[in-house]
C-alpha cells in the first residue's frame, strides 16, 4: 500500500527561508548555492519519505531540475 504524503507552501518556504539564511562568505559560487538547495530539499521534503523508491524519485527529480534549470550538471556539482 503506497502511503500518501502531503506538502504544502509552508514546506516550499521552508526550503526558500534556508537558502535565504545563508552566510554570504559560505555562499559564493552558484554550485554552492545549488549544493545548499539540495539539501535544503532534502531536509524537508526527504526525510518524510518512508521508501527507497519515493527517496529515488526525488533524487531523480532534483538531478533534472539542476540540469534542465540552473543549466549544471547534477554529477559534477554533487
Amino acid at each position: 500500500m503506497k502511503s500518501h504524503y502531503l506538502f504544502n507552501l509552508r514546506d516550499f518556504a521552508k526550503v526558500i527561508f534556508g537558502i535565504c539564511m545563508a552566510e554570504r562568505e559560505k555562499v559564493s559560487s552558484p554550485e554552492d548555492i545549488t549544493r545548499l538547495w539540495m539539501h535544503e530539499v532534502w531536509r524537508i521534503f526527504g526525510d518524510r519519505l518512508i521508501n527507497d523508491d519515493d527517496r529515488a524519485l526525488l533524487l531523480e527529480l532534483a538531478s533534472n531540475t539542476v540540469t534542465r534549470y540552473l543549466g549544471m550538471n547534477f554529477h559534477n556539482v554533487f
